[in-house]
Order: structure tokens, then sequence, then C-alpha cells
């Protein structure tokens, strides 16, 4: 049985975790939508994504690298935090400095000053991010996802109160600022009251340093082009169209986020417990084949759920004036079954040390993605946009399943993909 009662277990309270999350991020979304226009709400989502890739740009340090980290070198863990929150806040906050003082003196851009403080907001959460991994290394997530609640309820609040009167960009940037010096404050407390701490060493934390930099360093470009893929889409909707079609745009996007989440608990779960656990090539492919099923016919329910429900879902949460995200979240759920499965072919090809070829599925796709969009973007509706993330999503799945099935013809277990599929 696929879903044991383990599985499910730590599903449900994934999900349930979850859930609370996503009801609180949407909710505040929808807060901030009914408040702004829409073009308003375009530049808020145009600057807080492009503010994300910047991030991205200079996390030489990422979770990837970490979490393994301190899952294997125990003895150390508190020179190992305290070195990932030097680097992280050095890097950024000199790069966020610098661009600030840019900005400043010579180009004077209302719309950058917006994305440095979006930057600021999530450099924040990079620095929380040292105590978080921890935590996730040490699988004590649950008071660390109760303070990630509390944090997200106070932005809600804060949202909802400042609505009363008026809500503008410049109060949506201090408020997501003040959120991420509050969850960064109670992770400290969190981390110094901790007992399992041992905080009695000297560490060469100059040498710990130059270790996951160099390791970061590795996998920087890796991560950097998978979040390209994620997020360039709506860079491109800004150029093509306008930042009215951004707000529009974003709307579908995190629809679909949300749901896609709800499948990454699910297959984090399972590729684990079911795949990455057995050495027997032939159980582990079947589970695979029993995992690609669920996740296909799940994703088909959860387009047609969807389909159905998001009309109401919109007018409720975001506001009428919204409404046209209808036509495009109506292409934009085809990419549900493709993305899910390619996320899972990703993570089942990186633990079999195909690493290389992910990078190489991914600079491809993020390639024909790019040309994609220069060649026929201009020349397509918004609601069809989404169409050009759903072929080259299909595009990664095909890729992936192709090298799978070459990667296991020599082998005696391939009749097994033969016979199910």
């Amino acid at each position: 049985m696929i879903l044991s009662k383990k599985n499910l277990s730590n599903i449900s309270w994934l999900t349930i975790e979850r859930f609370l999350v996503i009801f609180l991020l949407i909710a505040s979304e929808g807060v901030i939508a009914k408040n702004l226009s829409t073009e308003q709400y375009g530049l808020y989502q145009y600057c807080l994504n492009i503010s994300l890739i910047i991030v991205v740009s200079i996390s030489f340090v990422p979770s990837e690298i970490v979490i393994p980290k301190l899952s294997y070198y125990k003895h150390c863990c508190h020179g190992i935090v305290v070195s990932i929150v030097l680097l992280r806040s050095v890097i950024g906050f000199t790069f966020l400095f610098l661009i600030g003082i840019l900005n400043e003196f010579l180009i004077s851009s209302y719309k950058l000053s917006l994305i440095l403080a979006f930057v600021l907001c999530l450099l924040i959460g990079e620095v929380s991010g040292a105590f978080v991994n921890y935590y996730q290394a040490k699988v004590r997530m649950k008071v660390v996802s109760f303070l990630r609640v509390l944090s997200l309820l106070f932005r809600y609040l804060m949202l909802l109160v400042v609505s009363k009167y008026q809500l503008q960009l410049d109060t949506i940037t201090i408020i997501r600022i003040a959120e991420g010096f509050l969850l960064l404050l109670l992770l400290v407390g969190l981390y110094l009251k901790d007992k399992q701490v041992s905080r009695k060493k000297h560490y060469n934390y100059k040498k710990i340093s130059n270790l996951f930099i160099c390791q970061g360093s590795r996998v920087w470009l890796t991560i950097l082009i998978y979040y390209l893929l994620l997020r360039i889409d709506r860079v491109a909707v800004e150029k093509f169209f306008s930042l009215n079609a951004v707000g529009i745009y974003s709307i579908s996007q995190q629809i679909i986020d949300q749901v896609m989440t709800l499948f990454v608990i699910v297959i984090n779960v399972l590729l684990p417990s079911r795949v990455f656990s057995t050495k027997n090539k032939k159980e582990k492919l079947t589970n695979l084949i029993k995992i690609i099923k669920l996740i296909s016919i799940t994703s088909l329910v959860s387009f047609c759920i969807v389909k159905t429900t998001s009309p109401l879902f919109i007018m409720t949460v975001y506001g009428d004036k919204y409404i046209a995200a209808l036509e495009v979240l109506t292409y934009m759920s085809l990419i549900l079954p493709f993305n899910s499965l390619d996320y899972m072919f990703s993570q089942f090809l990186i633990s079999e040390n195909k690493a290389r070829f992910v990078f190489f599925k991914n600079l491809s796709s993020l390639v024909l993605l790019i040309l994609l969009y220069l060649s026929v973007g201009r020349s397509l509706e918004l609601s069809h946009f989404p169409l050009i993330l759903v072929s080259v999503n299909m595009y990664m799945v095909l890729l992936s399943s192709i090298y799978l099935w070459f990667f296991y013809v020599n082998n005696k277990d391939a009749q097994i993909f033969r016979n199910k599929i």
C-alpha cells in the first residue's frame, strides 16, 4: 500500500500546517488586491518577483547545502548556524547597501526602491532560514511552523487594520519588513533557549564559511535556473502586456502555486519512504510507477476542482475587478500534472546521482522558454500566455521520461516500465 499510516500521519500534519499558511497568505493577498488598483497590484507582484530572483542570485549558501551538513556534523551545529547567519547577512546586506546607494544618487527609481524594500524583506527571511534549517535537520519543525503561522497572522491583521484607513505600497513593504523582523526575533529566542544546542565550543567560523561558499557555489547556478523557470513568466507578462496584466496573471499563478505546494508535500513524503528507502531496483521502480499514477489522477481531480470553484473563490477573495483571471487560470491549470511529475522525476533522478541531467534539463528548458516568449509572446492574448509555460513543462516531463527509459533500458528491470506503462 503506497499510503501507509505513517505516511498519512506525516502528510496530514504537513497539510494542516500548510493549509493554515495558505489561508493566511491568500487572505493577506486578498486584502492587498482589494485595496490596490490592478495596476498597483501588478507593480507589487512584479517587484516582489524581481526581488526574489535577485535574492536567489546572491544566495551562495542555499538550504540544500546547509540542511545535510547540519544533519551530518551534529557536533558543530552551532558553529554552522552562526556561520550561515554571518555569511547570508554580509553578502546580502552588502549588495543591498551598494544598490541602495546607486539608486539614491544615480537612478532614483520608485520601482527600484520598492524592489530593494522587498529584497530587504527576503534577506531577513534568509537570515531566519539559518535557524529554520537547524530545526529541519533535527526534524523538530512543529514549533517553527507555529512561529511561521504566527508571523503570517501578524501580517494579515496589520494589513486589515491599515486597510481600514488607506493601504499603499509603501505601507505594505513596512508591514512585510516588520513581519520579517518579528519572525527572526522569535526564531532567535527559540534557538537561544534551546537546551539541545551546544554553544560551549570554539569554532573556526572562517573555515566553516569557506566550506559552505565552495560547496554552495557548485549548486548556485542550478538553483538560480530553477527559480528563473518558476518566476520568469511574470517578468515576461510585464514586458509584453502591462502592469494591469501582471496583477491579473499573478492571481491565477498564486492559486496554482498553492495547489502545487500540496503536491510537493505529498511527493516529499512518498518518495523518501517508498522509493529512496529501498535498494531493490524492482521495488523502487514499481513504487515510482504507483506514485506517478497517484499524482496524475490527483492532479486531474485538482484541475476539475480549480475549474469549478475558482469563479466564486476569485470574486470572494480578490474582488470582481480580477475576474479576468478566470480565463488565465483555465489554461494555467493545465500545468498541474506536468509540473508535479517534473518535480517528482527531478527528485528521483537526483537521488540516482543524475544531477547533471537535471541541470541540463532545466537549462535547456529555460532557453526554450525564453525563445518561445521572444518568438510568440507578443502574438498571444493574456489568457493564452500560460500555454508557453505548459508546453515547456511538457517538454521537461517528456525529456525526463525518455531519459528514465534509456537509463533502465539495458537493465532487466526495464521490463517493469514496459509492462506498467
